[in-house]
């Protein structure tokens, strides 16, 4: 037998197991230093594959690299009026601290509403200033054009003609005075000033002689020249053919202007001031006048040094230039009640660099300064929360840390209590405490080479690795010890005593162990990383923790023998021996004794009551709805968590994590400067169809760049300035390769949600049906993703996956206690008994979480309580299932059997239950929900499986079963008992 032999080279070579063991742990002690290296801390980093959500990312990060950061910062400001002169006062200051102190690394911008502002201003000081001289001096020519040509004629035609001549040849003589005179100021002048000038004076000199024939006007000479000049100046405007804007100009100063103010500078340039606010829509006439006496040449440090004291004086409401309101609500909340401050790196959460990650330090540096800076701004009505995704990455990370500080030390306190008063000893406890601690050691070192070989590992499987290990690990090691005690009480030496153990319990723990790493190992089958990780992690650390109990703690119990029981030793141990053996004599009847009597005496009832209790709480567990929703079960302290709980309600919960569309045609959208209409046409399909889909909150892309749709048609038609500033905002929907549009999709509800996560079934039906309806669309590939959509693609594939996995599960743990057992209907059994303990533990889980507590049951909690309690749950069947079998090995009857069995086993296996319960309750303490759940379901359903299956419903079940419970066809079945009782009679 196997283990026998394991047992013989155990005590033959104790020695030198020790020594192998104290190697491995110096081996591994640099991997477990370096394991916070492979650890992340938010699920959507940890999800990989062909996915079509993850495609769309693969392409959004290759065709906008600049539209999309690496790592982003978010300081969310929350209050009651976010506008007011402290938070904007705050802001500046903060951002100007940012900047001097450089503390940030890999910072690369920092953007606050005002930053907005100010950029805003200065581009606007830069464009305006040197075109308010330029409109200024287009306006005194125009004036002078207009009016100084025909002032001149005029005042040749009065003071310098023979006024004996009739009204003919004084206009004559005129002409011919003003026209010298022109050609005389004009000889320095381009050709095409020449050219206007001599074409105006022409047009004005005939109308001025067509005013001869009128008898009214021909005796007043300044009525005359107005005449003409309104006659004169709309038909050069028009014959010109300047540009629309020009000549929309030169018509305003035409009939603005007159012989008495066309001369005046002031006039002049308050006319100009006044065309720069009508086409510029500026209506701030003190604020353009200041820009004006900046120039005439404007030099960016001046004007944005303008621009900041413009900002850090005015406020949103009244800054004299505005942005898009679209642009507006992404820095704050429609009812002002919260304000975003958004910090961007061009390194992302998870870089490392020397050991370190430089961007998740950014967090706590950016944090100091904001507490440094709100006391003299802000009081306490105002919120401030550093968030986004390093900081997620801090927080939970901080959170990690300090609550295995606290999980650490209470579940060790514990389990050194709960095994010191079941051993009755000070030491012994230490015996399987510190076999954990070696396999807990080795098992770091596992997670460093899974996360840096396979996959990054997600944080909660480092606590879920130290609960597990303290409760399965501890168990393993204890139940040697038990039965090594167990031996020692009943007289048999130190060699035999730890020959049986690893003969008989090591049996025991190894097809228990087996059982549980098959269920973590199918975890492996999953796609999502967080999951395969959790299950090679957890599966290795369960073997690791396996060879720890079945070569160590023996080792150690020949090294020591009965001194770890100090002080029941010697005289102490032999009267206590003596006295429990006596006890068992005289028929001591023990509660576990009088438990599995009342069992198999009422063995029908007690099966009765446990299916009516199963029938409801199946369905509970079948049917029962799930949350993918990772950001509500966050941890609710985490200021990272508060603050996107406090921009869900300012902005709305679908702008955290938008969905995002890509369009990729066959053909350019944008060549040469000239958009694809039918391309743009297509866009603008999409996006009109996707504002009218159920819980879609807004939709942006290249025909809507800030939600509201433009006349891509026409932009020939806007002014060059205006049409540069669309096409900019539509550019930047299109990618590098110019044949790929994003388009953004704002969603009413959360990302993770189960409304967002449907949406996407939505969103994507319908693109397949204007796909197969416009023919530009057809021939485009188009792909949906965003952070709802990995979700929504995960939870489909996940939903195969876990039915994938809970077959090979049961029938993986089916055919090793199939080998173990040689019984058919008792492993049957066997794995029916512990879903019993899942649905009664999902169902509790879900009464206390999902309605008391009112936090979503998320999608993991009932994979993993499948999975693992199929496997760690089974431990206390096998270990009264294997010993029940060895008493029948021996020649007891079945009744006798599984009372005995029981009656020895009862303390040792609820001991076990209750510290591999409290050891899994531990993970209560956490912040994070998912860990709670977990924590709670694990915890319930062991103790559940130790105090009501192991003790009530395996006898009964045995009971009715009887002769058949151990039936297996032929080659399986072992030596039959009335064989191996005469067989041992007559020896």
């Amino acid at each position: 037998m196997i283990f026998e032999k394991l047992a013989d080279g155990v005590i033959r070579h104790h020695k030198k197991i020790l020594v192998a063991w104290i190697i491995i742990l110096a081996f591994v002690v640099p991997a477990v230093l370096k394991v916070n290296e492979v650890l992340v801390y938010q699920e959507s980093e940890m999800v990989a594959g062909d996915k079509e959500s993850l495609i769309a990312q693969d392409i959004i990060d290759e065709q906008f690299p600049t539209a999309v950061a690496n790592s982003t910062l978010m300081i969310v400001i929350s209050g009651n009026d976010v506008t007011s002169p402290s938070v904007r006062d705050f802001c500046i200051d903060l951002e100007n601290q940012v900047a001097a102190e450089d503390g940030l690394e890999y910072l690369e911008s920092m953007t606050t509403i005002y930053s907005v502002f100010t950029g805003a201003i200065t581009a606007a000081v830069i464009e305006m200033g040197p075109m308010m001289y330029s409109v200024e001096s287009e306006v005194n020519q125009t004036v002078n054009l207009f009016y100084g040509v025909p002032s001149l004629y005029l005042n040749n035609w009065i003071y310098y003609t023979n006024s004996t001549l009739n009204i003919s040849d004084r206009d004559a003589e005129a002409y011919t005075i003003t026209l010298s005179a022109l050609d005389a100021t004009l000889a320095t002048e381009d050709e095409a000033v020449k050219l206007a000038t001599y074409q105006y004076f022409s047009s004005f000199a005939i109308a001025w002689n067509a005013t001869s024939e009128n008898s009214t006007l021909a005796s007043d000479p300044v009525a005359r020249a107005d005449d003409a000049i309104t006659v004169a100046a709309p038909i050069f405007i028009d014959e010109t053919q300047y540009p629309e804007d020009q000549m929309v100009m030169m018509t305003s100063v035409l009939y603005s202007f007159d012989f008495t103010t066309f001369s005046n500078a002031s006039v002049i340039h308050g006319f100009s001031i006044s065309m720069i606010s009508s086409l510029s829509g500026i209506d701030d006439l003190s604020f353009l006048e200041e820009v004006y006496s900046i120039g005439p040449e404007y030099d960016y440090s001046e004007a944005i040094a303008f621009a900041s004291q413009i900002v850090a004086e005015g406020s949103i409401s009244d800054y004299p230039i505005s942005i898009p309101p679209e642009y507006l609500a992404g820095f704050v909340s429609p009812d002002n009640s919260t304000m975003l401050v958004v910090l961007t790196f061009d390194k992302s959460s998870d870089f490392m660099e020397g050991g370190e990650k430089p961007i998740v330090d950014n967090v706590q540096a950016l944090r100091d300064m904001v507490s440094d800076a709100k006391p003299t701004y802000l009081g306490t009505d105002y919120g401030l929360y550093v968030t986004g995704d390093a900081a997620i990455t801090a927080d939970m990370e901080s959170s990690m840390t300090n609550e295995l500080m606290l999980i650490e030390p209470i579940t060790i306190v514990l389990i050194i209590v709960l095994m010191g008063v079941f051993f009755r000893s000070v030491v012994a406890q230490f015996l399987p405490l510190g076999g954990v601690m070696v396999a807990l050691g080795v098992s770091q070192a596992i997670v460093f080479v899974v996360g840096s070989l396979v996959a990054d590992i997600h944080y909660t499987v480092v606590t879920m690795l130290f609960s597990i290990l303290m409760g399965v690990g501890t168990d393993y090691a204890i139940f040697i010890v038990a039965r090594y005690r167990e031996e020692r009480i009943k007289g048999h030496g130190r060699e035999d005593a730890v020959r049986t153990s690893i003969t008989w319990a090591g049996e025991s723990i190894s097809t228990s162990g087996a059982t549980v790493m098959i269920s973590f190992f199918a975890l492996s089958i999953s796609d999502f990383s967080m999951i395969r990780t959790m299950g090679l992690v957890l599966g290795m650390a369960i073997g690791i923790s396996l060879i720890v109990a079945l070569t160590l703690v023996p080792s150690l119990l020949l090294l020591l023998g009965n001194r770890i029981f100090w002080p029941t030793r010697g005289q102490r141990w032999k009267k206590f021996a003596e006295n429990v053996m006596a006890k068992r004599a005289q028929g001591h009847r023990s509660y576990f004794r009088k438990a599995a009597t009342f069992s198999i005496n009422h063995a029908k009832a007690v099966m009765l009551v446990a299916i009516l209790i199963s029938v409801p709480t199946t369905y509970v567990f079948l049917t029962a709805e799930t949350s993918f929703d990772f950001i509500s079960g966050m941890s609710s302290g985490a200021e990272s968590s508060e603050g996107i709980t406090a921009m869900t309600d300012g902005f709305g919960a679908g702008r955290i994590m938008p969905t995002e569309i890509v369009v990729i045609f066959d053909s350019p959208v944008y060549v040469d400067g000239n958009f694809s209409m039918p391309s743009l046409d297509a866009v603008a399909l999409v996006t009109a169809s996707m504002s009218n889909v159920e819980n879609v909150k807004q939709v942006t892309g290249t025909t809507n760049p800030r939600g509201s749709p433009i006349d891509y048609r026409n932009l020939s038609m806007l002014s060059s300035e205006t049409r540069a500033s669309q096409e900019s905002l539509m550019l930047e929907t299109i990618g590098l390769d110019q044949r790929t549009v994003l388009i953004t999709v704002i969603l009413e509800t959360g990302p993770m949600t189960s409304d967002s996560i449907a949406t996407i079934d939505d969103i994507r039906g319908l693109i397949a049906t204007l796909k197969a309806d416009d023919p530009s669309l057809a021939s485009a590939v188009v792909y949906v993703g965003g952070a709802t959509a990995v979700i929504a693609d995960l939870a489909k594939d996940l939903n195969e996956q876990f039915t994938i996995m809970e077959v090979v599960v049961v029938i993986g743990i089916f055919i090793v206690l199939l080998i173990v057992l040689r019984a058919v209907l008792l492993s049957l059994f066997a794995i029916i008994s512990i879903m019993l303990s899942i649905s009664w533990a999902f169902a509790a889980t879900v009464l206390l979480f999902g309605y008391s507590l009112n936090e979503p049951i998320l999608w993991i909690a009932p994979l993993i309580l499948f999975i693992m309690l199929m496997g760690i749950g089974m431990d206390y069947n096998i270990f009264i299932l294997t010993r029940i079998r060895e008493e029948m090995h021996k020649g007891r009857s079945d009744r006798d059997a599984i009372v005995e069995s029981l009656d020895w086993t009862g303390g040792i296996i609820t001991a076990l239950a209750v510290i591999m319960g409290s050891a899994f309750a531990m993970m209560m303490i956490s912040s994070t929900v998912m860990l709670k759940e977990i924590g709670f379901a694990l915890g319930f359903a062991i103790l559940l499986d130790a105090m009501v299956v192991r003790t009530y419903i395996v006898p009964a079940m045995m009971t009715l079963l009887g002769k058949w419970g151990w039936w297996a066809p032929g080659p399986l079945q072992r030596e039959r008992r009335k064989e191996r009782a005469f067989r041992d009679l007559k020896e």
